[in-house]
């Protein structure tokens, strides 16, 4: 290993641990499912029968792909009577959703924002502004 200075291995190390800790953040959009119910709740607050309903999956698989989205931190539930309601937990979430469906061309025109989330993210480049091997290393 090449000689670094102690401030470049302590900003490396940051660097490593934020990276680590991003991929965990972003294995809960990696099943269809969960990015599926992130989708119906970016519309409003949701039931789990009503997510099983509109996904047309079972009970316990709902249940367990809002634990991994819970887990992350990424929605929150509510009691309302006998009924627990979903909803997103981070109001920045659904623009993120939205802007990574933009980048890659597969949202919903409809649910599209009509302005980015903020000036940073209207300079920064999209998936379809990165050339092919651009990031190789």
């Amino acid at each position: 290993m090449s000689k670094l200075s102690p401030d470049l291995k302590s900003d490396l190390r940051r660097m490593e641990r934020r990276s680590r800790s991003l991929s965990t953040a972003l294995k809960a959009f990696t099943a269809d499912k969960r990015i599926f119910i992130i989708e119906l709740l970016a519309e409003r607050d949701r039931s789990v029968t009503e997510l099983c309903d509109a996904t047309g999956v079972s009970q316990p698989n709902v249940s367990q792909q809002l634990a991994v989205l819970k887990k992350q931190g990424l929605v929150k539930a509510r009691r309302e009577g006998r009924t627990i309601r979903y909803r997103l937990n981070r109001p920045k979430l659904q623009d993120l959703y939205a802007q990574i469906g933009q980048s890659f061309g597969v949202l919903a025109p409809a649910l599209r924002p009509a302005a980015p989330a903020s000036p940073a993210l209207a300079a920064a480049p999209v998936a379809a502004d990165v050339q092919p091997g651009a990031l190789a290393g």
